[in-house]
């Protein structure tokens, strides 16, 4: 059984707030975008703890409640899809009766026990459905890559956001492989780790099912011979993990979220889909929570430089030849390439910035631009720089040069 975590629940802490933001704020324009399908909707929260921190603040339960109010306010009743919800937790299931129950309306269940238990019959229950799965356990042993890779391929719309608790692994890896934890920063972050069940991993073989790959074990090996420190094993580890993943999404993500004091990641937030649409939604997202989450841990003090979601410094300059790298020479739709561009290099930046990027290298003649319809009512040339799809639909292709006639034509009109 999983272990109680009371004490967590006493007061939202800041690392839980930008959690929280980035999950609420992506589920807002994902349910307005999917409503559209006309399916029925499943959300599945797998950890839901409480629904309600004893401060009054909401937890991810209620976050995700409100935001399907918010998508859902202005939308005709006759016409409205179903929506299935799952919170499921095996030690505050009565208080998520109680924190939950003005969200009668989008057929909320509350499921007494674990995530591994009940999520294979909740999926087998909502086969035609459109399905966001928000798995957020108390450490990592109910993690396993293959089973979400699995889930992929049992749905047309299926996305993931998991929080992954990276340096809880490197702690059991260390463990399981007697290797001490030399530096004393890294010590203090893994000894210091809350929300993590320290009921020990058996075996190699668990750590490998969670992560679907053994290669972290020459990542620790490489920590304990002194070849990369905790942070750059830390790295590996997650890459590892979101690689894996990519068998099943063709678009894998992850932000790192770090403690105030800069002692280095608490766990990383990886979102998995088969959607360029949701990934680039989920980039702008992660980018603008990784703002906000570096303001408050350095108390608003500007910086000169610019910084990844990963806190790295970088210039525009490398972000450029990045981008221009991953358009191609046929033509691609302007979301697929933002989505590539993300999935390969991780979120180095807003869309914004990479639309600017795109409509410099249109006016300097290093791309070509197809837009339809090419021409306002007035005859003037588009130049919009979105798609949408609907009886207002347009569409944006790109790529590198002109390859034959047709295109030359399309090109020409503008």
């Amino acid at each position: 059984m999983s272990k109680r975590n009371d004490d967590f629940f006493k007061a939202k802490k800041p690392w839980s707030e930008t959690k929280d933001a980035l999950l609420g704020c992506y589920l807002k324009p994902y349910f307005a975008k999917i409503k559209n399908l006309k399916k029925p909707i499943c959300y599945i929260d797998g950890f839901a703890g409480k629904g309600k921190f004893d401060d009054g603040k909401d937890g991810s339960p209620r976050i995700a409640l409100k935001a399907l109010d918010h998508s859902f306010e202005n939308f005709n009743t006759s016409t409205k899809p179903i929506v299935n919800s799952y919170f499921i937790d095996v030690n505050y299931a009565d208080d998520l009766r109680e924190n939950l129950s003005d969200f009668n309306q989008y057929n909320v269940h509350i499921i007494d026990g674990t995530f591994e238990k009940y999520i294979e019959k909740i999926l087998s229950q909502n086969q035609n459905c459109s399905i966001f799965l928000y798995i957020d356990p108390y450490g990592i042993k109910a993690l396993n890559a293959d089973n979400l890779i699995y889930y992929a391929g049992r749905f047309k719309s299926i996305e993931l956001l998991i929080n992954f608790n990276s340096y809880g692994f490197f702690r059991d890896a260390c463990r399981i492989l007697n290797v001490k934890i030399k530096d004393k920063t890294i010590d203090n972050i893994v000894e210091n780790l809350e929300e993590y069940d320290n009921t020990p991993i058996d075996s190699e073989d668990t750590l490998t099912k969670i992560i679907g790959t053994n290669h972290w074990v020459n990542t620790i090996l490489k920590y304990k011979e002194g070849n990369i420190n905790g942070g750059e094993a830390e790295t590996e580890i997650s890459y590892f993990f979101c690689n894996r993943l990519k068998n099943g999404y063709k678009y894998v993500l992850n932000m790192p979220i770090r403690r105030k004091d800069e002692l280095g990641t608490k766990y990383r937030l990886v979102h998995c889909c088969n959607h360029p649409d949701g990934c680039v939604l989920m980039a702008d997202n992660m980018y603008k929570r990784s703002l906000e989450h570096r303001d408050e841990r350095h108390g608003g003090q500007l910086s000169f430089l610019e910084f990844t979601v990963d806190d790295k410094a970088i210039d525009d300059s490398e972000i450029e030849k990045k981008l221009k790298f991953e358009i191609p020479e046929n033509n691609m739709h302007l979301n697929n390439i933002l989505a590539n561009f993300y999935t390969n290099n991780g979120v180095l930046c807003d869309v914004k910035k990479l639309i600017s990027f795109l409509k410099n290298f249109e006016k300097n003649g290093e791309i070509i631009v197809i837009r339809y319809p090419d021409i306002t009512k007035k005859g003037t040339p588009r130049s919009f720089w979105s798609e949408k799809n609907g009886t207002k639909g347009q569409t944006l292709l790109i790529k590198k040069e002109v390859s034959d006639e047709n295109d030359r034509e399309k090109v020409t009109s503008l």
